[in-house]
């Protein structure tokens, strides 16, 4: 009895492990049938495009802000059933038309708004339609498998009573929208232009001052440079005060005229109020924010330049007066009488130099001299050298803000156009 029970063992041992062997790789045209979940719940991976496994909802955007109020943002949100997060990528599309109208536009694609906002859990896709009258309108959300458009797997609808009291107002058709025109003007494209000379020549004007105004730079010119700089320091200044004043000028023509937004200033008033106004516009606040800095690093630029004029000013002074001096002593010299020992050096009297006739006419050339050069301010080198740093950063500066400048100023005529364009409706 014994030796049979462990013949069973035994063969049982051996059957087993072809058994399973069989079960893992079936023999040849067997069909493997996957295993059913078991009874403990093991959870199996949801199809993300089935619409059986995820819900739509469409709502009104919560930002806190809006460029007018005929502009509507809506949010699809897309959630799994099993409250998964989200990892693929829909198709989404809006479209929008008053009750009982057709649709006032091709279907637009809306953006995963957690792209942009890292804070939003994927799955947010966001839209905007530009209504162009009060009533009830009607927006539709469609999704759509990645790559098939054509068929779609899912929709949405969300109505609403948009009323004058929340600031919608009639727009125009784009009959009217099509008279938006871009062109320029000529004088204003040479005024544009003479502006930027101006500015270029006034900041040249200002580096010569800087060369006549600290002695380590004079030494760096030649002696032919710095003696036409000298004679015609004069007329520099006279053509500094000209560049600068036709600068602002120029300036103040096209910040009345030619700004992407009219100016806050314009309203009289340079009230936060006024300022919030302007700032609500796509892409103003950065736009004015440059455009005030550009305007606020050429007055410090300016008063730096007049502390370098000033400073020329006093260097040309003193060197007149050290050449004069010079010839009055050249001069005195000989007029007192010279005298000379054996091997022709000249004898210096000490007690003529002390007292007596040629004392008073030493006295009477430093005098003067002193009473020329006393009168003017006097900066010290740090100053001078702040002064020269001011005009060097403020000018990459200024080319700086300006580039910025006419890259936002594109932004804006292109919102302004689409918006125009696409103010019409149907």
């Amino acid at each position: 009895m014994f030796a049979a029970f462990l013949v069973v063992l035994l063969g049982g041992a051996v059957l087993a492990p072809a058994a399973a062997a069989s079960a893992v790789n079936p023999p040849p045209g067997a069909v493997a049938v996957p295993a059913a979940p078991s009874a403990g719940g093991a959870s199996v991976a949801l199809d993300p495009y089935d619409p059986k496994n995820f819900k739509v909802a469409i709502h009104e955007s919560p930002l806190p802000f809006k460029v007018s109020a005929n502009y509507v943002t809506v949010d699809i949100v897309i959630t799994l059933n099993d409250h998964s997060p989200i990892s693929r990528a829909y198709g989404v599309y809006l479209t929008f038309n008053e009750k009982g109208k057709d649709a006032t536009q091709n279907p637009a694609k809306c953006e995963e708004a957690h792209y942009n906002e890292p804070e939003i859990p994927r799955g947010l896709y966001r839209c905007t339609g530009i209504i162009t009258h009060p009533g009830v309108w009607q927006f539709h959300g469609t999704i759509d498998k990645p790559g098939n458009i054509l068929v779609p797997i899912a929709t949405v609808q969300y109505a609403k009573n948009f009323t004058t009291a929340e600031g919608v107002v009639v727009m125009k058709m784009k009959t009217e929208a099509l008279k938006y025109i871009v062109e320029g003007k000529t004088f204003e494209v040479f005024l544009l232009q003479s502006h930027v000379i101006l500015a270029g020549a006034w900041l040249l004007l200002a580096a010569s001052m800087a060369f006549l105004a600290l002695p380590r730079l004079r030494r760096t010119l030649s002696v032919l440079t710095l003696h036409t700089l000298e004679v015609r320091r004069g007329f520099l200044v006279s053509l500094l005060g000209f560049t600068f004043g036709g600068t602002v000028i120029t300036g103040l023509y096209l910040l009345t005229t030619q700004t992407a937004y009219k100016a806050p200033y314009s309203t009289n008033s340079f009230s936060k109020s006024a300022w919030d106004s302007i700032t609500r516009l796509p892409y103003a606040q950065d736009y004015f924010l440059l455009l005030y800095g550009k305007i606020l690093i050429f007055g410090v630029m300016a008063a730096a330049s007049v502390v370098l004029v000033m400073e020329a000013g006093r260097q040309a002074q003193l060197a007149q007066d050290t050449d004069a001096l010079d010839r009055d002593e050249e001069s005195d010299l000989w007029t007192r009488g010279v005298s000379f020992d054996e091997d022709g050096r000249v004898l210096h009297d000490d007690r003529m130099v002390a007292s007596g006739p040629t004392a008073g006419a030493g006295v009477a050339t430093a005098l003067p001299t002193k009473r020329r050069t006393s009168g003017s301010l006097r900066f010290s080198p740090q100053t001078l050298w702040t002064c020269v740093w001011i005009l060097i950063v403020g000018a990459a500066s200024i080319g700086m803000c300006v580039t910025g400048l006419k890259y936002l100023h594109e932004l804006i005529e292109s919102t302004i156009a689409a918006t125009v364009l696409g103010a019409g409706g149907g």
